[in-house]
């Protein structure tokens, strides 16, 4: 059905934890799911405020990197080191099981309505 994309905000409440576990969670994520075209982490060293932007090939591909953050015990070393405040999830989302995740989690889901993007020159 298109790009699933997430837009995941919180604040470490242990900076330099947080850092090193958003690192090797990028590393694996880069090596191990070629359906998750962006996975970036934007973070404030000194409030500890951040912002993970996440977009999926499919919603297959976000159920698999929902399965690989619970086998790998991901989300269990970031409760560790951060309070996360806030989830949406953008896109056209038809899959049963993306459903019940997001209504589980309390992500609300918003359809694209309209919008441009370009690229930048060359």
């Amino acid at each position: 059905m298109g790009n699933i994309e997430l837009v995941v905000q919180g604040t470490a409440t242990d900076v330099r934890g947080f850092t090193e576990l958003a690192q090797r969670m990028c590393a694996f994520v880069e090596a191990n799911e070629p359906g998750t075209l962006r996975y970036d982490c934007f973070a404030d060293a000194d409030s500890g405020r951040f912002l993970w932007q996440e977009v999926y090939g499919s919603e297959n591909a976000l159920l698999q990197h929902l399965q690989h953050l619970a086998e790998n015990r991901f989300m269990d070393e970031a409760a560790q080191v951060a309070e996360f405040e806030a989830m949406t999830a953008l896109g056209d989302i038809g899959d049963p099981d993306v459903h019940r995740w997001l209504a589980e989690s309390g992500t609300p889901a918003l359809r694209h309505v309209t919008g441009a993007a370009r690229r930048p020159s060359q």
